[in-house]
């Protein structure tokens, strides 16, 4: 029908009563749909390393800052669209306050602050639920952080250890439509063991201070 395909063939030979070959047979086979297999085999585990790098790394310190640090990094890894990433605490104030970003997503002057409930990663922190912007330039669930900001689609994962969210992760991708259930998924996990890797810095500088 026009589309390409990819295809397996075994070649024989075909001999007379002398033995001398006369001509071959080719056997063809459509293999596309193995080969698809293979390629998302071959893309899960190397998730696997990436996710298991991921938490080797944000359960590596026992401070803070340094947790959060590594939590927007990995995320970045993680998701190869990914433009960049950020995590919002709640601050004492009661609002999501912006204390980790990617080197591409550093703020030039004071961070943004999210009321819970207002904005994805507010409504994220609220509704204990992912938020998914396909397109930032015509979502009213968009706060905006900059007049013309350099990414289209933007997620943001609730980090959430058992009963009590954390935080929130957020990811954008310069192209509109960029993060889909299989996104959604991956960080969905990350965000368990990043939850508890906050927790656990969290609890030992409180005990450091006391």
């Amino acid at each position: 029908d026009g589309h390409l395909y990819v295809e397996e063939q075994t070649i024989a030979p075909v001999s007379d009563d002398a033995g001398t070959i006369t001509h071959f047979i080719g056997i063809k086979q459509d293999v596309t749909r193995r080969k698809q297999y293979e390629e998302t085999l071959e893309r899960r585990n190397a998730e696997l390393v990436v996710m298991a790098l991921a938490i080797g790394s944000i359960t590596s310190s026992l401070e803070v800052d340094a947790v959060l640090r590594s939590i927007v990094d990995a995320a970045a890894d993680l998701v190869p669209q990914t433009l960049g990433a950020t995590v919002q605490i709640l601050g004492p104030a009661g609002r999501l306050v912006t204390r980790a970003a990617t080197t591409t997503l550093r703020p030039r002057h004071q961070p943004m602050e999210f009321e819970p409930g207002a904005g994805a990663a507010g409504l994220a922190y609220q509704e204990r639920r992912m938020v998914n912007i396909e397109d930032v330039r015509s979502d009213s669930r968009y706060q905006v952080a900059s007049p013309s900001p350099r990414y289209r689609s933007l997620l943001a994962v609730p980090l959430s250890s058992g009963s009590r969210v954390v935080g929130v992760l957020s990811v954008v991708a310069e192209e509109a439509s960029a993060f889909h259930k299989h996104e959604e998924d991956l960080l969905g996990l990350f965000a368990g063991s990043a939850a508890i890797a906050i927790g656990h810095a969290a609890e030992y500088e409180a005990r450091v201070q006391a």
